[in-house]
């Protein structure tokens, strides 16, 4: 029986909590929550059984801020890797993440895979810090920047995320130049 989907999609939502304190973000009002590995890999393994007859699959990594639990994104990575070869399924790994929790060993983490980052980054730093700050209060657009430089220097595929808030939207083509020229352009 030939397979329905050729390509297979699923999203771990690892944890509901962020770092950040986005004013526009519905975070703050969800309980903590966070997947433990178990659970995780217990979805992959339903997930690479319903895709099976898929060529190609994608496992995306969301949170919050998937990278407040980096060794258990490791552990599930680690088992997504080992099904999808078992199952002869090509597994392009993507992670969302807000861009301001980036190490070296969470680069050479990325560089080891198939993996393309997602970054939330507004625009230019008045539109980004606008609303994305720390829990301190602190603008966070200098250090999602300077990551995003960093992911490109290692060659990690990354893909710019912008949330277009109401009080932002006359400058949607400023803060989407100021990605590409200054930001996204490393």
């Amino acid at each position: 029986m030939p397979a329905r989907f050729s390509h297979a999609s699923c999203e771990l939502l690892l944890t509901t909590e962020c770092n950040l304190r986005c004013s526009y973000c519905i975070e703050r009002d969800l309980p903590v929550l966070s997947m433990p590995v178990e659970v995780g890999t217990r979805a992959i393994d339903m997930f690479m059984f319903l895709a099976e007859g898929a060529t190609t699959a994608e496992v995306t990594f969301t949170g919050g801020e998937a990278l407040l639990r980096f060794r258990d994104l490791r552990s599930i990575v680690s088992h997504v890797r080992k099904t999808a070869k078992e199952r002869g399924i090509a597994c392009q790994l993507i992670l969302k993440t807000n861009g301001t929790i980036l190490s070296p060993r969470i680069i050479d983490f990325l560089v080891e895979g198939s993996w393309r980052v997602v970054v939330s980054i507004d625009g230019t730093p008045t539109s980004h810090d606008r609303h994305r700050k720390d829990k301190s209060g602190k603008p966070t657009q200098k250090t999602v920047s300077y990551n995003i430089a960093a992911l490109q220097r290692h060659g990690i595929e990354c893909v710019a995320s912008m949330t277009v808030h109401p009080d932002n939207s006359f400058k949607v083509v400023s803060n989407v130049r100021a990605c590409f020229i200054n930001t996204c352009a490393g």
